[in-house]
């Protein structure tokens, strides 16, 4: 049965398939917005470095699920592969809303503004507004890899590093059912 659905979920077209992801993704910040109450805040480098982290993350999900895509699909456990990349979707947007509090309640004075990670282009605005105050007592001290200017340059290499394994995931995954549609080991028409 889940492996039935964990099929018919991959044979939507992509459009609907975002569109999934993208209401799951809104469904774990929800959670993580509901859940947290916190009075921590973060400065912009911080904050930017652990949003591409969490990225990277869920990439590594992504590209370690594509590595068994095949083997999943004769060993009638795809819907394991598909189960956990939309999981580390929705811890990935739990954490997001988490961070993105914090962010905005350095920014802004409140949390609730945290929304913005979660709509294109408007998260600009949470990461590049400077924080009200820049010695607070609810400010979380940070590794120096994640402050300044070496925390911008890890962000960019966490999410640079992320889309390079996603994309390389997807054109591997396509190789692969490819390979072993060639050599017999299932009917892709099946799927």
């Amino acid at each position: 049965m889940l492996e039935d659905i964990a099929l018919q979920y991959s044979e939507l077209p992509e459009n609907q398939i975002r569109s999934i992801s993208y209401g799951l993704v809104i469904l774990g910040g929800i959670l993580g917005g509901l859940t947290y109450r916190s009075v921590a805040e973060i400065n912009r480098a911080h904050y930017f470095a652990l949003s591409s982290l969490i990225f990277l993350c869920v990439s590594l999900v992504t590209f370690s699920g594509m590595a068994f895509i095949v083997q999943s699909l004769v060993g009638g456990f795809f819907w394991v592969v598909v189960g956990v990349e939309i999981l580390a979707s929705v811890i990935g947007a739990f954490c997001l809303a988490r961070i993105a509090a914090d962010r905005s309640r350095s920014a802004y004075g409140h949390g609730r503004l945290a929304a913005l990670a979660f709509i294109p282009l408007a998260n600009f605005w949470l990461l590049l507004t400077p924080s009200k105050n820049e010695l607070s007592a609810g400010r979380l001290p940070t590794i120096p890899l994640l402050t300044g200017g070496i925390g911008v340059l890890s962000g960019f290499v966490f999410f640079a590093t992320g889309i390079g394994l996603s994309a390389y995931a997807q054109v591997d995954a396509m190789r692969r059912v490819e390979e072993a549609a060639a050599a017999g080991v299932f009917n892709v028409a099946m799927l």
